[in-house]
């Protein structure tokens, strides 16, 4: 695989809040697949947020479609865009 993350953070009174989102490229001997996730690392405002909250993965040749779109809802584990 190879990939690349990012992060956002927040602070309200004090209070963190740091998101990541991963993107990566999953090759296996038959097919290419882009993965994404996305979790908090920090929620000192909701403890019970922090892990995973979404997982997209899709065959690299439908992302690469014009109309491709990752149009998932906010949590949950997602296979396959919306074309």
């Amino acid at each position: 695989f190879e990939g690349d993350c990012a992060s956002s953070s927040e602070s309200n009174y004090g209070k963190r809040k740091t998101e990541l989102d991963g993107m990566y490229l999953i090759l296996t001997e038959k097919e290419r697949y882009c993965m994404n996730f996305y979790m908090y690392s920090e929620d000192d405002e909701n403890a019970q947020n922090v892990g995973i909250y979404k997982i997209e993965i899709a065959l690299e040749s439908e992302v690469a479609e014009d109309n491709f779109i990752w149009d998932n809802p906010p949590n949950g584990i997602f296979v396959g865009g919306q074309n």
